[in-house]
């Protein structure tokens, strides 16, 4: 009996702890090297802001996945994978949502009511999966990032407008 539980907590134990995966990329495992060999399609953008790793671009031909158009891949410094931006037809949102709903834990949503529909998702590794999608757009985004990349970057985005504001306020 001992030896069925032992194995079961091991066995949850590292399924609960895998890493975050998306299109055939994992994050904080899939390395920069790794993905060029297997995106030959990428495109190099140039140094990504404040994190100084490198970022990518995918024409949506190149993902095997329905509805996408583009994909930004954004690897830190040491050249781990930290980030899939993607851009995808937007009525894939509900399906996209239904199968996110069955895989991650729900922390936030826009009520089904408001304009914008959007949903964010912790996953077991700390991962946090991210979509969004306005009705007058045709596209919808969807984030896979690494716990430290989206806290890291909605600190970015809050100090931008704190420093917009600051910079409006004076000019009144």
């Amino acid at each position: 009996m001992r030896s069925v539980v032992f194995l079961v907590a091991v066995l949850f134990s590292s399924l609960s702890m895998a890493n975050t995966s998306v299109f055939e990329m994992t994050l904080q495992q899939t390395t920069e090297a790794e993905f060029k060999e297997r995106f030959d399609n990428a495109e190099l953008k140039g140094q990504w802001p404040y994190l100084g790793g490198q970022f990518y671009e995918i024409d949506g031909r190149g993902i095997d996945f329905d509805g996408v158009k583009l994909a930004r891949v954004v690897f830190n410094k040491e050249g781990k994978l930290v980030a899939v931006m993607t851009m995808l037809r937007g009525e894939r949102y509900d399906m996209v949502k239904r199968a996110l709903d069955d895989k991650y834990t729900l922390i936030n949503q826009r009520p089904e009511s408001s304009v914008l529909k959007s949903a964010t998702y912790v996953a077991a590794d700390k991962a946090v999966v991210d979509i969004a999608f306005h009705p007058s757009k045709t596209e919808m985004a969807m984030n896979y990032t690494t716990g430290a990349f989206y806290h890291g970057m909605k600190l970015m985005m809050q100090q931008r407008m704190r420093n917009k504001e600051r910079k409006d306020a004076g000019q009144l």
